[in-house]
């Protein structure tokens, strides 16, 4: 059992050029700078993403699922491929039934997280991936009840079982963070662009010249084995 904070090495786990080009899609900065955190990340086998809404999520232009074979699954979602599932519920799905599950943004819209843990755990053969906004407006989709701190989590993966989990807070600076909270008040993309790029170079000069490592959160990146 363990855990991985990589604390203020998270400054080279995204790419400037990635955020602002998803900037240029309409994503926000805690997005963009989450999806190029979790670039590359490969899947392969049998997927699971629950909470998958309409199965078109960003996430799927950074990870890796060329050799995956996904099932999209969603109470509330819409769409020819998405199967109907309760994730307040106790899943019907087979032990072992998937060698990889996806649960993004979803757990902080979840009452019972508890009984969701537990059942991504049963259900996964190989790893799940969870990630979590930490710093971010109320997103009912329908509903929205809870934000995590890194101490939460880890109580709640070691009370669901799990064996082995590695969690990555993401984010960077207090100047990145104001950035993205004015976001959609600036609406401009060009000016956001600029901005998010001025705000990255203070928060660089902030933590070389004052040796402060701490990270302004936006989210957590989990990487759970059963």
């Amino acid at each position: 059992m363990g855990e991985t904070n990589k604390g203020i090495s998270g400054l080279k786990t995204f790419s400037i050029w990635t955020v602002i080009k998803e900037i240029y899609k309409g994503k926000s900065i805690q997005r963009a700078i989450q999806n190029s955190t979790i670039a590359g990340y490969k899947v392969d086998g049998r997927v699971a993403d629950l909470g998958a809404r309409d199965g078109k999520s960003s996430i799927y232009r950074f990870i890796e699922s060329k050799d995956a074979l996904i099932d999209y699954f969603d109470y509330y979602g819409d769409g020819e491929v998405i199967r109907k599932i309760n994730l307040e519920e106790k899943l019907n799905i087979d032990d072992k039934s998937y060698d990889y599950t996806l649960l993004i943004h979803v757990l902080e819209c979840i009452y019972n997280t508890d009984l969701i843990l537990s059942e991504i755990k049963r259900i996964t053969k190989k790893e799940s991936l969870i990630i979590i906004p930490f710093f971010v407006g109320y997103h009912g989709q329908p509903k929205d009840y809870y934000r995590f701190t890194h101490d939460a989590l880890e109580r709640k993966l070691r009370s669901a079982g799990f064996s082995y989990w590695e969690i990555q807070p993401y984010g960077y600076g207090c100047f990145t963070l104001a950035i993205y909270i004015l976001q959609k008040m600036i609406r401009l993309k060009i000016l956001t662009s600029i901005l998010f790029l001025l705000a990255v170079i203070i928060d660089t000069m902030i933590f070389l010249l004052l040796n402060n490592g701490r990270l302004s959160i936006m989210g957590y990146i989990i990487k759970a084995n059963p």
